[in-house]
């Protein structure tokens, strides 16, 4: 049986990946903290393009390699919710914003449906686990987190690049301690059971 853990794993690996690119990006190029242009003004630069695709690229693949360790009929919802949040991540990514209006409007379409689909996946982690409250609380500032970002979009001036950062640390930390908990672990093959001195 594939365990929890190696979900939980990549996840974390995936965040990893975010995290450390946009570090990078930051370090490079600190005026993209007060741009208002979000996460993707690291994505039109030389010097911040190789950290940047690092950040969504390793994102992208380590949600792939999430939804594979959930194959059975309980578990469809959380395969195909990280199969296509990875999938939309890489279409962040190959869409950059400043090419021409068309691709502008492409990117936000893609980012748009994957901040969507996170809140309701969210949400549907929340309403399986009997609405715990961490689950309830991670969720309610993904909410915040996400109307800032909506709020941000169209200001000159503003923490767009803070707000995405925070719904995606909330989101992570939803699924993270969500997908940890029994009701929601891969279950692909029958485990054996252990004989004991009973048997």
């Amino acid at each position: 049986m594939v365990m929890r853990g190696k979900a939980i794993r990549y996840l974390v690996y995936g965040q990893v990946c975010l995290y450390a690119g946009l570090f990078i990006c930051v370090l490079v190029r600190p005026a993209g903290l007060g741009a208002n242009a979000g996460i993707s003004y690291y994505g039109i630069y030389r010097d911040t393009i190789l950290p940047y695709v690092l950040a969504l690229l390793g994102s992208a693949y380590f949600s792939i390699k999430v939804a594979e360790q959930y194959s059975s009929s309980e578990t469809a919802i959380i395969k195909y919710a990280f199969l296509v949040m990875g999938l939309l991540t890489i279409g962040i990514m190959i869409t950059p914003d400043s090419l021409s209006n068309f691709m502008d409007e492409l990117h936000r379409a893609f980012g748009s449906c994957l901040f969507g689909l996170q809140l309701l996946f969210s949400s549907w982690l929340v309403v399986r686990s009997g609405y715990n409250l961490w689950l309830i609380a991670g969720t309610l500032l993904e909410l915040a987190a996400g109307i800032a970002a909506y709020v941000y979009l169209a200001p000159q001036n503003g923490l767009l690049l803070q707000s995405q950062v925070v719904f995606q640390a909330a989101f992570a930390g939803v699924a993270m301690y969500a997908l940890s908990r029994p009701a929601f672990g891969p279950s692909l093959v029958a485990e054996t059971p252990k004989r004991t001195g009973f048997d």
